[in-house]
């Protein structure tokens, strides 16, 4: 599957391997966006690091992602 999103082409070349995503700040939204538009069928680890942990922009939405789909997330 290829996910283009602006400028950036995601390539999922083995959709049923595990992943690990990693994000900081406002660079989460591509993986945001990936989650919003198809249902993680695999195992995929997301690292999200901001830096200010009080104030995790889209935590919520997050969080409900990781507990209806084989997600899991790590806010660092």
């Amino acid at each position: 599957m290829i996910w283009k999103w602006n400028y950036v082409t995601f390539l999922l070349e083995r959709p049923f391997s595990p992943e690990i995503w990693i994000a900081v700040g406002i660079g989460i939204l591509p993986f945001l966006a990936w989650l919003r538009s198809y249902k993680v069928a695999h195992r995929a680890d997301l690292i999200y690091l901001h830096r200010d942990k009080e104030n995790v922009p889209f935590e919520k939405e997050l969080q409900t992602y990781a507990a209806s789909q084989a997600f899991y997330i790590i806010i660092l």
